[in-house]
């Protein structure tokens, strides 16, 4: 453990100031804001970037061989994968067995043993014995100076994005501090920095002053950018707990108390799912050396709670005695269930990273080797835990560090839903909105419906519905449905220059239509009608924001058409509020 001594050393062998926050930059077009701004502490920057530094040195120090996978050679002739699978699709199950994910990316001995040591390299560089990131309490505070917080992404038209989000979340009443993290390529917002967000209690940080990033320079054959950035900015928040929300998502309700919650005290990283199937490879799991039973099944998809007799008709002979029987079981676990099924593995679904929260305290060490994975991604790492299926990328990575590391925590059980409309060209449903259920309610729901069906006679297998069986006890006794705490806005973004040169949300015959139609498990918000306002009011008046993305089209043809359209949906959707809703 040498290596981290010195790694430890580095990073603390220098003294900490008490700094407050100031704007994010010291020249002066920054700077004549400082009085606005909110007294949030400031990490010390030389410790910030030094650990940063010191992080990804140690994660080149550990490049894997080989670095690139090639997708297509790896592929057998016998892999099934011809496209995703949904929690649903049970009839695609099988596609998603230890056999047919290892035919469709067929790691040798040899692959294994080399990605697995440069793995061991960088797990040994930074951590103890135990799995963790050894750092005194101290020094914890002088890295993480403030308790709990809000952290997103900006740049570009998301900046716009998260300014919706952050308003979002103030008209619910959350008062915690915000922190929006920039990328290099996208400083430069210095009205949203200087003026709007110090008013909303929020700070911009720009990545290029606190991470080295020549460091990943020197390395040519490494990227670092888009679905990689998100790892990277979580280490460099101020806050000791927080909760990352991307910034096309929106909270539904005031999340001030989610800290305080027994699922976040517990666990220290909460997490949501996604409408898909775990495609994770084995040989992700052999080169983490995390431990999984090819002979034990637990759980079907994401139902932990019911019995393994109650849906697998076989369960009954799984401890059988006679040779030929237990032969034919080891067949059906290996190439008919789920390997996320089995013990020892990330049980189903996939991971909708829109929103998460950590608890640096606990899930350090997880974000540490997230960073690892993402590093290494784009050619590696993000294939072999999603084998090219939908959202390929850093979703998966920060469950996966938190498994491989033993550490605790928590994916909401309870599906995703769907907000949108019904498209009157093909007259389909087009879903524009993912909701997320509130994870309180969900973790103490699961823990009432462990309990329940530990006691009830299991079900016949040809009786049980998946997901019925399971989902419909996941809703509150009276069979109404769980809170939703986020909607995650991404198809289509409320991005004001695209939505207004594709009209969106108006027919062929030129009538509107709302695009967001379950104000009800809003608890009567009108989120559309908020939305728009939000977009008119901040970029239609005489003090609007000027917004990067948007400086060429201010005092256009062009920006007389969008606020005109936004002016057009505040009308029609405020004529077509319910009674009882609000904004």
């Amino acid at each position: 453990m040498a290596i981290q001594v010195v790694v430890l050393f580095l990073i603390f062998s220098h003294s900490f100031g008490t700094d407050y926050l100031i704007p994010y930059n010291s020249n002066t077009e920054y700077a004549s804001s400082a009085a606005r701004v909110q007294p949030m502490q400031l990490p010390d920057p030389v410790a910030k970037k030094t650990l940063i530094g010191n992080v990804l040195r140690a994660a080149l120090d550990a490049k894997p061989s080989p670095f690139k996978l090639d997708r297509d050679a790896l592929k057998t002739s016998s892999c099934p994968k011809k496209g995703d699978v949904s929690s649903g699709g049970i009839d695609q199950f099988h596609w998603t067995s230890a056999k047919n994910l290892k035919a469709c990316l067929n790691l040798d001995d040899y692959a294994i043993k080399t990605l697995s040591e440069a793995h061991s390299r960088y797990m040994k560089t930074l951590f103890n014995d135990k799995g963790e990131f050894a750092i005194s309490k101290s020094d914890f505070k002088k890295l993480y100076p403030n308790e709990k917080g809000i952290v997103t992404l900006g740049g570009g038209r998301y900046t716009i994005l998260a300014m919706l989000m952050i308003e979002t979340v103030r008209r619910h009443g959350s008062t915690l501090p915000v922190e929006v993290m920039f990328p290099p390529e996208d400083e430069g917002e210095f009205d949203f920095c200087n003026n709007w967000l110090p008013k909303h209690n929020g700070r911009c940080v720009m990545m290029s002053q606190e991470v080295p990033f020549e460091i990943l320079q020197k390395d040519k054959e490494v990227r670092f950018k888009s679905y990689q950035i998100k790892s990277l900015a979580l280490l460099l928040t101020s806050f000791k707990q927080f909760v990352f929300i991307d910034a096309d998502n929106n909270a539904m309700k005031n999340i001030d108390h989610i800290f305080d919650t027994e699922a976040f005290k517990t666990h220290g990283l909460i997490l949501w799912p996604d409408l898909w199937k775990r495609f994770t490879n084995p040989g992700f799991y052999d080169i983490a050396g995390v431990k999984y039973d090819l002979g034990k099944r637990v759980r079907n998809v994401n139902d932990d709670a019911s019995p393994p007799e109650t849906y697998d008709p076989n369960h009954s002979i799984y401890t059988t005695h006679d040779l030929k029987q237990r032969e034919e079981i080891a067949k059906h676990l290996y190439e008919d269930v789920s390997l996320a099924d089995l013990d020892g593995t990330i049980a189903d679904t996939t991971t909708e990273s829109g929103q998460m929260m950590v608890d640096n305290k606990k899930h350090l060490s997880t974000l540490l080797l997230a960073l690892y994975y993402n590093i290494y991604g784009p050619d590696l790492y993000y294939y072999m835990m999603s084998m090219g299926t939908a959202g390929e990328g850093d979703k998966e990575t920060f469950i996966s560090a938190a498994h491989v590391l033993h550490l605790p925590y928590y994916q909401v059980k309870t599906n995703i839903g769907f907000d949108g409309y019904v498209n009157d060209v093909d007259n389909q449903f087009k879903g524009v909105g993912l909701m997320q259920t509130d994870f309180e309610q969900d973790y103490q729901r699961h823990k009432q419906v462990l309990k329940e069906l530990a006691t009830e006679k299991p079900l016949e297998p040809v009786k049980y519905q998946l997901p019925n069986h399971f989902q419909d006890k996941m809703k509150n006794p009276d069979g109404t449905s769980l809170d939703i705490m986020f909607l995650h806005a991404s198809f289509h973004k409320f991005d004001p220059a695209d939505l207004a040169k594709s009209k969106q949300y108006f027919k062929q015959n030129g009538e509107q239509v709302r695009g967001y139609n379950r104000i009800d498990a809003y608890k009567n918000f009108d989120f559309e009608l908020f939305s728009f306002k939000k977009l008119y009011d901040n970029l239609c008046t005489s003090d609007h924001i000027s917004f990067k993305s948007l400086k060429k089209h201010e005092g256009t043809e062009f920006w007389t058409s969008m606020c005109s359209y936004f002016k057009q949906r505040v009308d029609f959707l405020t004529k077509t509020k319910p009674a009882n809703a609000f904004i």
